[in-house]
């Protein structure tokens, strides 16, 4: 029985005194509880999933089957499956040379793309879920070695070509429907060496840079990021007031885009006040621009005359630039890199900077002196860099318009790209265009060096690179040879292409 008791004149039961106590005993044993509870719980075991890596088969230069075969998903479903192949071991999905061949377990097939002709690979099945991604066994093999048969009248034609016109080396890529079907180098790449050309050998391209600055600006306008009627100079352009003293000539400010591409802007040609990329050559991007428009004249109204100028290429070097936050030569380089074109990089001035693989240049009579002595690597956009001729192709057949090999640009771009002004029809946007052969094609000359690529509407595409060139050129009579050359490749349907593909 509980009684009352007066504390402090308050009336208390005997169970307040164990209050505390209890209170404290029920927290005890719902901790313990909950204690054990939790130690009875033990988190399922993450495991990734198991599989292993179909043999390869079907194995030729470019390409090849395999796969893999999913036993467990583990703790986990898988997400993304396929194999991942490299020329180096226990390669991983960081390359992107691998497949996506769907999700779950199970058996999955795989097709390799875009091999070496005669490389070693190495690949690997994977599975990738939430747990992470497990790897197959490896699985080795060699793509298969392209043996070229030589073409013996073509050969000769280009002996013959050399012969006349004291080339000492010239390489060869030659591509059909998007297959490389031809490659091959011709005489020497170093003289005094009695080093042969091959097809590894780099050369400088000249003027043929243009075409890779025409692509640049297209990728830039594809994506977006120009507009090729906008306005180069002055309040609310792309370079705004950056180079030269403002007020500016109202000619400058009147210059698009798209009238550099096409030759248009009325300045710094030949006939519209002279061209003059290579003066000034200690200075740098920025003082030569600023140079060329605080002091060179701008006759013709932009867009009233055709004018070829180097000038016009190397401010748009400066736009890819402005608008990339890279320099002009690392954004071709990431260009090159997207298509597999590692062999082009920029020229240099001397031979003491010959990159490697890079042939000698050879000056005939009065080119001798200005070989070594170009503006490099100033002149970029317009003029600076090396590739070879398969690097060359590589790009051609990547802007080509046909659906043999992946294009970076679209049909829509491609069509700007090689639309030509209103005031001159044979040439758009960093190519010319010889409607009449149903072909594009540009060329580039500097001392020492003479270039040329051509890309038929019949799936032909060609490149020829030369380390000299003819000081002098009475009736063009050179130029027009090594146009009829390239014309004859990509035209003559005697040649016998084997169904190969060395790109």
């Amino acid at each position: 029985m509980l009684t009352s008791q007066t504390i402090h004149n308050k009336p208390v039961s005997n169970i307040d005194f164990f209050k505390p106590s209890l209170w404290a005993l029920i927290l005890l044993i719902l901790l313990t509880q909950a204690c054990k509870k939790s130690s009875d719980t033990t988190p399922a075991p993450v495991t990734l999933p198991v599989l292993s890596t179909t043999a390869v088969t079907d194995i030729s230069s470019t390409g090849a089957t395999s796969g893999g075969n999913i036993t467990s998903e583990g703790s986990s479903p898988v997400t993304s499956r396929g194999v991942v192949w490299g020329t180096s071991s226990n390669p991983t999905i960081v390359l992107p040379t691998k497949t996506s061949d769907g999700s779950g377990s199970g058996i999955f097939t795989s097709n390799l793309t875009g091999l070496t002709s005669g490389a070693r690979y190495y690949v690997r099945a994977y599975a990738t879920s939430s747990s992470g991604t497990a790897y197959g066994n490896e699985q080795t093999f060699t793509a298969t070695a392209i043996v070229q048969n030589d073409i013996p009248v073509l050969d000769g034609k280009i002996a013959a070509f050399m012969s006349t016109y004291n080339i000492p080396g010239a390489s060869l890529a030659v591509s059909k429907n998007g297959k490389l079907v031809y490659m091959k180098g011709y005489g020497f790449a170093d003289q005094g060496a009695s080093t042969y050309v091959t097809p590894a050998y780099r050369f400088r391209l000249a003027s043929v840079t243009k075409t890779y600055t025409g692509v640049a600006i297209m990728k830039l306008f594809q994506e977006g990021k120009l507009d090729l009627d906008g306005k180069v100079f002055g309040a609310g352009s792309i370079l705004g007031t950056d180079f030269g003293t403002p007020p500016y000539n109202p000619n400058l400010t009147a210059i698009t885009v798209r009238m550099l591409l096409q030759h248009i802007t009325g300045a710094w040609g030949a006939a519209t006040g002279g061209d003059v990329i290579d003066q000034n050559p200690a200075f740098t991007n920025k003082q030569q621009l600023d140079w060329i428009i605080d002091t060179r004249p701008m006759p013709d109204a932009p867009g009233s005359v055709f004018d070829y100028s180097n000038i016009n290429y190397f401010i748009l070097g400066r736009i890819i630039e402005k608008i990339t936050g890279q320099t002009y030569y690392d954004y071709i380089h990431s260009i090159m890199t997207l298509i597999g074109a590692t062999d082009t990089e920029a020229a240099d001035k001397t031979l003491a900077e010959r990159k490697p693989l890079e042939v000698v240049y050879y000056g005939q009579g009065t080119d001798a002196p200005y070989v070594y002595n170009i503006a490099f690597p100033r002149r970029d956009a317009d003029a600076g860099l090396i590739a070879t001729a398969k690097d060359l192709l590589k790009l051609i057949t990547a802007v080509d318009g046909f659906n043999t090999r992946p294009d970076i640009l679209n049909a829509s771009t491609i069509t700007q790209f090689i639309t030509p002004s209103s005031v001159f029809s044979g040439y758009a946007c960093g190519i010319g265009i010889w409607s009449a052969q149903n072909l594009w094609f540009n060329d580039g000359s500097l001392p020492g060096t003479r270039s040329w690529f051509m890309r038929h509407d019949n799936g032909m595409c060609v490149a020829i690179l030369l380390n000299s060139r003819p000081d002098v050129d009475p009736g063009n009579a050179f130029a027009y040879a090594f146009q009829a050359l390239e014309l004859d490749i990509v035209t003559n349907a005697s040649y016998s292409w084997q169904d190969i593909d060395q790109f």
